[in-house]
């Protein structure tokens, strides 16, 4: 892989004005820092960036994931979040813009807990694609989308999957596509609304949606 990527930013660059970035890839799912080894990002359209999550529930941080990794600069500097009926999953990107470059620390902002008048659908199932709601959440701040997402993880050889339906931001349905980083992926399917059924197939930030399953892992 890191050889086909190699060769992707060779030719890119003697076929483009820009140039690739070479950019530490590794990812921590107890912390906040992590090393691992320099990629060459596929096209002078990635930067080396940073993301951090937590997962709250109730007002008690349960799980944190760090990851460094090549991304497309339109990810850079975004904050997302998640409100679902017990708890809520916060996640920040930053970036830097040379060779093996660190991205600042991610940072969250002040969190605003005014209602948005927007009300979701919410429930959380473990080891399955769907779940049933069986109650509401009126939604808060920046969450003005009503999302569904079904998500599949995998850790070395260990998978899980889980659904949510909850608030979120909307940077949480136009985020990073996903994630491959060493021994871990994970995607998800979702949709995104506001709230009038009117469902459409979005991005997402699936660094977010893994958070949840940690606790449960």
């Amino acid at each position: 892989m890191v050889y086909i990527l190699t060769v992707i930013c060779i030719l890119s660059s003697v076929t483009a004005s820009g140039f690739c970035l070479s950019c530490t890839q590794c990812v921590n799912l107890n912390g906040t820092q992590c090393s691992g080894k320099a990629v060459s990002c596929p096209s002078d359209e990635y930067t080396c960036l940073s993301a951090y999550g937590v997962t709250f529930m109730g007002n008690k941080e349960v799980a944190h994931v760090f990851l460094r990794l090549c991304e497309n600069r339109s990810l850079c500097n975004q904050f997302g979040s998640i409100g679902f009926s017990s708890g809520r999953i916060k996640s920040r990107t930053t970036c830097c813009f040379s060779d093996n470059c660190t991205p600042p620390m991610p940072t969250f902002p002040v969190e605003v807990t005014r209602k948005n008048g927007l009300t979701c659908q919410t429930c959380i199932s473990m080891a399955t694609n769907s779940c049933i709601p069986t109650t509401t959440m009126a939604c808060s701040g920046d969450e003005t989308r009503c999302i569904t997402q079904a998500i599949t993880s995998m850790s070395g050889t260990i998978s899980s999957t889980m659904a949510l339906r909850g608030c979120s931001t909307k940077e949480i349905c136009e985020g990073i596509q996903e994630v491959d980083v060493e021994n871990f992926k994970y995607s998800a399917q979702v949709t995104c609304s506001d709230g009038n059924d009117k469902l459409q197939l979005s991005r997402f930030i699936f660094f977010l949606s893994v958070l949840l399953m940690l606790r449960y892992w």
